[in-house]
């Protein structure tokens, strides 16, 4: 009899962490595609760094996007026990960098980043990333923008054209957008035509600040704006 209880024992425990294991709501590709990682790393110079990591169906085949100043790299997305690595080209002493993205699918449906590690290197840290809903990239068209965070050096204020194709450093509101670039991913950023080097990267929120609205990076320096 008490062997049998034993076995019961176990029987019961076994069903149940497999009844846990099939409970992980898978996490597919292409549901990313409504999704945008905002990132903060040191590179290995230790200067801080904003990349944006965004997803598109392009003709059927779901690709992520790494976008920065002064670079960009894709690659198409392969989900593995809903995780997802990036390789980010970079050798450090001849080896390779990854990103590791791994991600949960909460019961309401809502896709949320779990853990974000860097793998291959200790020289480029990352120092912070979240993860957004596409849908919840704040208004930017036609918008001035002012400085919360960076140095005095930088201008007071950024303003985008209402066609998101202009914008400018201001020193008043009143200044108008007049240099050219573009809107990269579902209009999660935005780079300049004639300096790569230069991109802005807007979020509904950064590190709990609602105010933080827009990561600027200048390659090599860091700054945000915001809606007042």
């Amino acid at each position: 009899m008490k062997e049998l209880s034993i076995i019961l024992c176990l029987l019961i425990l076994f069903m149940a962490c497999k009844k846990d294991k099939s409970a992980i709501s898978p996490v597919t590709a292409a549901e990313l595609t409504n999704y945008y990682v905002a990132l903060e790393r040191l590179d290995e110079d230790g200067k801080t760094k904003y990349r944006a990591l965004y997803f598109e169906n392009n003709n059927g085949t779901i690709n992520a996007t790494q976008d920065g100043a002064g670079g960009r790299r894709g690659q198409a997305v392969v989900i593995e026990n809903n995780s997802f690595r990036f390789d980010l080209g970079e050798e450090t002493n001849g080896t390779v960098t990854i990103l590791l993205l791994t991600f949960e699918k909460q019961n309401n449906g809502k896709i949320i980043l779990k853990s974000l590690t860097n793998e291959g290197t200790s020289s480029r840290q990352i120092v912070h990333a979240e993860m957004y809903a596409t849908t919840s990239v704040p208004d930017w068209a036609g918008k001035t923008f002012s400085r919360k965070s960076g140095p005095a050096s930088y201008a007071p204020y950024i303003k985008f054209s209402a066609d998101k194709s202009m914008y400018v450093f201001a020193s008043s509101t009143t200044e108008l957008p007049q240099f050219p670039g573009y809107a990269i991913g579902r209009s999660v950023g935005f780079k300049d035509d004639r300096a790569p080097s230069k991109m802005f990267l807007f979020v509904p929120s950064w590190k709990g600040n609602a105010k933080e609205n827009v990561l600027v990076d200048t390659a090599p320096v860091v700054a945000t704006y915001g809606q007042e």
